[in-house]
């Protein structure tokens, strides 16, 4: 295979893990910790990131977001196996 069929699977590999992992957060996880803790849909920013339930809070009040930074860090974890398998 070559290597930029290689990468473009690794890619693919990766953004998939991510939409899985942001359909849990958004429909599961999220949800089901505002069922619990119902006070967490109504922090800030600040105290949200410091509750140690930011993750849920920003899946809460900014799906998109969450989004777009899951499927970064995937493919930042997609591109530094990239370079170690090289």
């Amino acid at each position: 295979m070559s290597d930029s069929k290689m990468a473009s699977a690794v890619l693919g590999v990766a953004t998939v893990l991510g939409l899985v992992s942001s359909a849990y957060m958004h429909y599961l996880q999220a949800p089901s910790v505002a069922a619990v803790r119902p006070e967490l849909l109504q922090v800030g920013l600040w105290d949200a990131m410091f509750s140690g339930r930011f993750t849920e809070w920003l899946y809460l009040n900014e799906p998109a977001v969450g989004f777009v930074l899951t499927i970064a860090l995937y493919w930042v974890m997609a591109g530094v196996f990239w370079l170690t398998t090289q």
